[in-house]
């Protein structure tokens, strides 16, 4: 009976969509004759610009504004714009349309050396439209009531957000029309919003911008945290300053402390200015990062091409949630693989995906209260060409 002995090269092509890497190895002889190694394609260089609201509606006539290695304003047609022919540098990208407040983010590219790597990044950015004005008599005050809003069915925690303009804070006679706007967390940068070493949840736009008030405006705002974390950690209310139409802020320094209910309920916190504010607690949210192990993800026949789906799925923990005013969900990882038939060959998937790991640490008693880990990208997918020479005895 004749055995297979012998063995040729077979190539492993790996896309992630973060970085990818080429490698050659050896594989057992497992398929027709080969009389020559496939040529290995070349990779992609791209962002994909995903533009979003905050309650998931789609979006249009939005302004992307580019600015690192390349400079550009464009305005998609559609929900995702593709940016091509990148360069290693840092991009910085601002989502922007009249009557929303927008987002910035940068993304940083180092893109691998080997032309055969693909390399994508995808990144979402957020508008949420404005309140609509509401007019409060200067001399007798009013009240502003924001329904609840967020990413997910739960919104705030589901419940209004309550704003008290007292008797006399409003200079002069007549009326003034003030608009309060919640902008929800954007749950890819949830941790990231810090000061003093806390750390940033909801924020509030109170405009018109820069308007004083003379007596303290009550601002009561659903919080829904754990009573041990209420009467535990310290929240203030900072105020930010910068472009409110892409969200380039920072951090001015002003702010003041809220008064949380003992049970986690609610929190009151007094302001005298019309302008951009966010809560922010006195914990940390860390995060580490670490590969999983490598899956079979789908093989083709000998000379067919290679189609399929990787998909795995986390939930995020119910503190870190309560915390950040998030509803509790589902991450869910799905990214399409494919390569194409190459003759005589047999191609093999693997995929692996990156875990986040978050741990949440109340500052004031260096304390971990909840660990959790979820599924993110980048996802890298290997891809083994397979086959063999038949021969021997």
């Amino acid at each position: 009976m004749k055995t297979n002995r012998l063995f040729n090269l077979v190539m492993i092509v790996v896309f992630t969509l973060s970085s990818v890497s080429t490698f050659t190895s050896c594989k057992k002889n497992i398929g027709p004759d080969n009389p020559e190694a496939p040529q290995v394609l070349d990779g992609t260089r791209q962002i994909v610009i995903n533009a979003k609201q905050f309650n998931l509606q789609s979006i249009s006539d939005y302004t992307l504004k580019i600015t690192g290695p390349e400079n550009s304003t464009v305005n998609p047609s559609g929900q995702s714009y593709v940016l091509s022919n990148i360069k290693n540098g840092n991009y910085t990208i601002s989502l922007s349309k009249n009557g929303y407040i927008g987002m910035t983010k940068v993304v940083h590219v180092e893109l691998p050396t080997d032309n055969t790597v693909t390399w994508k990044y995808s990144v979402d950015l957020y508008l949420v439209k404005k309140s609509t004005p509401v007019a409060i008599n200067n001399a007798t005050g009013g009240t502003i009531t924001l329904p609840a809003t967020g990413m997910g069915p739960n919104g705030t925690n589901g419940k209004p957000t309550i704003i008290t303009i007292p008797a006399g804070a409003i200079s002069g006679t007549g009326t003034t029309e003030i608009a309060v706007t919640l902008i929800p967390v954007d749950p890819s940068a949830a941790f990231s919003q810090t000061v003093n070493g806390g750390t940033g949840s909801v924020s509030f736009y109170c405009e018109p911008e820069g308007l004083t008030f003379n007596v303290p405006v009550t601002i009561s705002i659903p919080m829904d945290i754990p009573a041990s974390i209420a009467t535990a950690v310290p929240y203030h209310f900072a105020r930010k300053s910068g472009n409110v139409s892409t969200g380039d802020l920072s951090f001015s320094g002003e702010q003041f402390l809220m008064n949380v209910n003992p049970d986690g309920s609610t929190a009151d916190v007094q302001i005298i200015k019309c302008s951009y504010w966010q809560v922010v607690g006195d914990y940390t949210i860390s995060e580490t990062t670490s590969f999983s192990n490598y899956l079979v993800a789908g093989s083709s026949q000998f000379g067919t091409s290679l189609t399929g789906v990787y998909t795995t799925t986390g939930t995020y923990g119910s503190v870190y949630c309560s915390l950040l005013d998030l509803p509790i969900h589902q991450v869910t990882i799905s990214e399409a693989f494919s390569y194409p038939a190459v003759e005589f060959y047999k191609i093999e998937a693997s995929a692996r995906h990156t875990n986040r790991v978050y741990s949440v640490k109340v500052n004031s008693t260096n304390t971990t209260i909840e660990q959790f880990s979820i599924p993110s990208s980048p996802v890298e997918f290997l891809f083994l060409l397979l086959t063999h020479n038949q021969g021997g005895s």
